[in-house]
C-alpha cells in the first residue's frame, strides 16, 4: 500500500505482519519511522488516552495511560499503582506525589533485598507517626545492624544481636563510643560507660 506507484509506505506480509516505514516487518506491528525520533502518537479527544496489554491468561489486563500530562500505570484493569506527574515526581499510592518519590499506603514501606539470600532484606516502614528500621528482619544473616555512615566513614551502628550503639573512633583501639552534643558542648559516652 503506497502513496505513489514506486513507494510502499505500508506492508502486509505473507505471514500477516504488518510493516510500515519497513519492507520487512519482524512482529504483527513494526514501525520504522526513519530518522523521525516520533514512531508512534496515541491521541482520544478527551482528557485520557490508554493503551492495553493482555495476553491469554488475564481477564483485565493492564494499561499505561496519559492524563494531562501525566504518565500513569494500572494493573488488573484500570487500577492506579503508580503516576509520573509533570514535574517528575513519582508516586505510588498517590496520584498527587509532593516529593521526587512519595509512597503512600496504610503503612508504606520500602524493602531492600540482598540477592544472595533469599530471606535477606531490610526494610523502611513508616506508619503512625513512627518511622521504623528493619535490619535483617527475616533473621537469617549473621552479625547484623544498622551502619550510619558519613563521607565513608561510620559515625554510628546498632548491633541488632545486642542492642548496643556506638561508633568507631580514635578513643582506643577496638572501643565504641556515641559522640553527644549538649548545648553546643560535645562528649563522647565511651562503650565502658565512661563519659
Amino acid at each position: 500500500i503506497g502513496r505513489y506507484a514506486t513507494a510502499t509506505d505500508i506492508l502486509i506480509d505473507s505471514s500477516g505482519n504488518v510493516g510500515i516505514g519497513t519492507a520487512s516487518p519482524s512482529s504483527p506491528l513494526h514501525v520504522n519511522s526513519g530518522a523521525v525520533d516520533l514512531a508512534l502518537l496515541l491521541e482520544s479527544s478527551d482528557a485520557n488516552v490508554r493503551m492495553q496489554f493482555k495476553d491469554s491468561s488475564s481477564t483485565n489486563g493492564s494499561y499505561i495511560t496519559g492524563v494531562g500530562e501525566q504518565l500513569v500505570f494500572m494493573t488488573a484493569g484500570t487500577n492506579e499503582r503508580l503516576r509520573i506527574d509533570n514535574s517528575g515526581n513519582v508516586g505510588i499510592g498517590t496520584t498527587s506525589p509532593g516529593r521526587e518519590l512519595e509512597i503512600a499506603g496504610a503503612a508504606p514501606g520500602v524493602r531492600l533485598r540482598d540477592s544472595d539470600s533469599a530471606n535477606d532484606y531490610g526494610e523502611l516502614i513508616y506508619n503512625a507517626g513512627v518511622m521504623i528500621y528493619r535490619a535483617d528482619q527475616a533473621n537469617v544473616a549473621g552479625a547484623s545492624r544498622h551502619s550510619f555512615e558519613v563521607d565513608g566513614t561510620q559515625y554510628l551502628q546498632i548491633d541488632t544481636s545486642t542492642g548496643s550503639t556506638g561508633g568507631t573512633g580514635s578513643a582506643g583501639a577496638g572501643n565504641q563510643y556515641v559522640e553527644l552534643n549538649i548545648g553546643g558542648s560535645r562528649y563522647k559516652l565511651l562503650h565502658d560507660g565512661t563519659l
